[in-house]
């Protein structure tokens, strides 16, 4: 990998305007020249999350500076690392978050955020790992210090950051509870290992969470909020 030639122009998903898919096109851009304390990732796959789609419509501009280009994370091969980062890097297979322009042949990684991609995950796996996972992992044991066999409760379940925190509290004995917004989300969240799942749209929540668990749950998250968080101090 070491010798990998890297071209100097690559294929690209843009934005023509904002709005809907329809206004996505491939493009022909340039790789990115890799900056201090970065490398460049060959992707293989990239996961699409509600930024995304936000960033789509307009309504979720790129930090200043950073690719306008989508994808927020991305799997692949490192290809070439800038001089002030080790080359061990070279030819790893990697996964993580980028600030854009993951829907690329190529893209530039802070080496800070490279992980090790596991034989055990493929590149689509992976790429779908970072956001969502890292996002629930930090929500959970970063900030939220859920303690191991600790009950903790997910609304919007059947989100990304939702089957991530299903699975992460399954993982550490906890019991986990969530809400969702159809029977068929119900359905994917208790696949995944949720030991309750609520429809809010046909039951009321909060009755049906206190009865399951009158003694209340040592973490919620809640990317939902406004009114939710009445009924989340109930």
């Amino acid at each position: 990998m070491q010798n990998h030639v890297i071209p100097s122009q690559m294929t690209a998903i843009e934005v023509i305007n904002p709005g809907s898919q329809s206004q996505l096109q491939q493009a022909t851009v340039a790789v990115p020249v890799v900056r201090t304390g970065q490398v460049l990732v060959k992707v293989a796959a990239a996961g699409i999350n509600r930024a995304d789609l936000l960033q789509r419509t307009g309504l979720y501009p790129p930090p200043p500076g950073e690719s306008e280009t989508l994808g927020l994370e991305v799997a692949g091969t490192v290809v070439a690392v800038a001089d002030d980062v080790s080359k061990d890097w070279l030819g790893e297979a990697v996964f993580g978050l980028v600030p854009g322009g993951g829907y690329a042949q190529y893209v530039a990684m802070s080496a800070e955020h490279l992980i090790k991609k596991p034989a055990t995950l493929g590149m689509a796996e992976a790429a779908a790992c970072a956001e969502v996972f890292l996002t629930a992992f930090q929500a959970m044991r970063v900030v939220g210090h859920l303690p191991d066999q600790g009950a903790l409760l997910v609304h919007a379940g059947g989100s990304g950051v939702g089957t991530a925190a299903i699975q992460l509290g399954k993982t550490s004995g906890c019991f986990v509870a969530v809400t969702t917004g159809s029977d068929e989300k119900v359905k994917a969240c208790l696949a995944l290992g949720a030991d309750l799942a609520v429809n809010y749209k046909t039951h009321d929540f909060a009755v049906e969470l206190k009865s399951a668990r009158p003694q209340g749950f040592d973490l919620i998250i809640d990317p939902v909020a406004g009114d939710y968080i009445v009924e989340d101090i109930q």
